[in-house]
């Protein structure tokens, strides 16, 4: 059965932080999921997608599957610094009341 409640479980935004890295073949099937569930658990929602430095165009295909761009920021990295580099600064361009990883 889907998760659906009547309303948003939180009151306020909610951003979830990706990370990836080399992800183009993975990341619509997530961005997918996200917009499936988001919308669920907060009335204002966004996805910030960290791109570690990929080379096969991971966020393009990230923005062609979330649809609506207000619903999507990129934070992209020239080259990989790493897991822990990319979600802390996922972490510190969100703006929201809640924040997810």
């Amino acid at each position: 059965m889907p998760f659906a409640p009547s309303r948003p479980i939180l009151d306020g935004s909610l951003t979830l932080v990706i990370p990836a890295h080399n992800e183009s073949a993975n990341i619509a099937e997530v961005v997918h999921s996200c917009r499936r569930v988001l919308p669920a658990l907060a009335p204002d929602w966004l996805i910030i997608l960290v791109d570690d430095g990929s080379q096969d165009g991971t966020a393009i295909v990230a923005a062609e599957a979330v649809g609506d761009p207000a619903r999507l920021r990129v934070v992209r990295h020239e080259r990989k610094l790493g897991y822990g580099v990319t979600v802390a600064d996922g972490l510190r361009a969100s703006t929201s009341d809640y924040v997810g990883f």
